[in-house]
């Protein structure tokens, strides 16, 4: 995952190529997920990092000026999604989900179990 970019995108054509910008000058860091059960496929918002544990993960992103989108893959079935005491849902596409990020302010973590 590349810390920081404003939006990103893996494997796209099947290359296990990561393709990510950002429009503005920052730090990015590219940090390795440990745990192969899950993995990220496109975010339209900014990850300031994230926290892996067996079953969930935790990712920390940063707001934008519209609704974002986190598209995901894991091999077991998401179980809850929570952003911002709020419980949002997954919507299954093809052999992965998103979720939709509603509009926030500042950073908030987005948490996710499977």
């Amino acid at each position: 995952i590349l810390l920081n970019a404003d939006y990103q995108e893996w494997n796209r054509n099947g290359n296990n190529i990561l393709q990510a910008y950002a429009t503005s000058d920052r730090r990015l860091e590219l940090k390795t997920l440990k745990n192969a059960e899950w993995f990220l496929r496109v975010s339209t918002v900014p990850i300031q990092d994230f926290k892996e544990n067996k079953s969930s993960i935790e990712i920390k992103i940063s707001a934008i000026d519209s609704p974002g989108m986190v598209d995901f893959g894991c091999i077991r079935n998401p179980k809850k999604i929570k952003f911002e005491q709020q419980t949002l849902n997954a919507i299954k596409k093809g052999d992965g989900y998103y979720i939709n990020i509603p509009r926030f302010t500042g950073s908030s973590i987005l948490s996710i179990e499977y």
